[in-house]
Parts: C-alpha cells; structure tokens; sequence
C-alpha cells in the first residue's frame, strides 16, 4: 500500500467500516441503513451475521452500540477534509465545520422532532469529541512529523 493512501486507510476508511458494522450486526432493522441492505441483496447474509454474533450484545455498553458509530462518522469526515487540506488548513476550516454541524445538528433536530430519530445527548458528545481527537491527532501528526498510522 502506497504511504499516501495509509491515512486515509486508517482515519477514513477504517472507522466508517468499524461503524457499519456496528450497525449491521447490533442496531435496529426498522432503520433505514437496513433498507438500503435489502436493495443491494445483502440481507441474507447480513442476517447471517446477526445471529452469529447477536449474544454479544448483551455484554457491550449501549454507547458502543447507538453512540459510537456516530462518532466514528464525525471522526472519518473530519479526518477526510485533514489528510486532503493537511498543508493548507487556514483554507480547510470552514469545511472542517461540516461533519461537526452535521453530526451536532442532526441530534438537535432529533430532538426537536424535525429529524427522524431519537435524541441522545451522548451521541452529541461522541461527535465533538470525535471531531477533537481527529483534529488533534493530525495535527500531532502534521507538527511532528511523527508517523502514527
């Protein structure tokens, strides 16, 4: 693998992966991930799955399982616009602000009814904080130099 595709292995492509498969294997199938499943002809096997590792449910904690996956979908986007924009971020801020609002302002229009769903203030948190973590660790990465992928 090309060290140029390394980060976005590891800070894009990874955490949306590790998120969907939180949602295939533990989330409700009344959402609308689900549909998307049945009309690509995956849920057999995405059913398949279920059963295999559903009794591990009972044991994660309920962030794991209806938080995490939203952070990991801030931190993946933010750390897109990063690795893209790394040597230009006066120019990248304006768009770093988008995973950020997106993910905020999902939740807020959730609880407000406006957005299908239900509000979480944990999801709110897993998102900033996810936003943060990706920041910091590209521009640890960016400053030093230090590769930590």
């Amino acid at each position: 693998m090309t060290e140029k595709l390394r980060p976005y292995l590891v800070h894009v492509i990874k955490p949306l992966i590790i998120g969907g498969l939180i949602y295939i294997c533990f989330r409700s199938k009344t959402l609308r991930f689900f549909d998307w499943i049945d009309k690509i002809g995956f849920s057999h096997s995405v059913n398949k799955i279920r059963a295999l590792v559903y009794p591990c449910k009972e044991v994660l904690p309920k962030w794991f399982i209806n938080s995490l996956p939203d952070g990991l979908w801030v931190y993946s986007f933010t750390s897109f616009f990063l690795i893209i924009w790394k040597d230009q971020i006066n120019e990248a801020k304006y768009w770093l602000l988008i995973p950020l609002l997106f993910g905020c302002l999902i939740e807020v229009a959730q609880a407000m009814k406006i957005f299908e769903g239900t509000y979480d203030p944990i999801d709110l948190f897993f998102g900033v904080f996810a936003f943060i973590i990706s920041v910091n660790i590209n521009k640890f990465k960016n400053e030093k130099k230090i590769k930590i992928d």
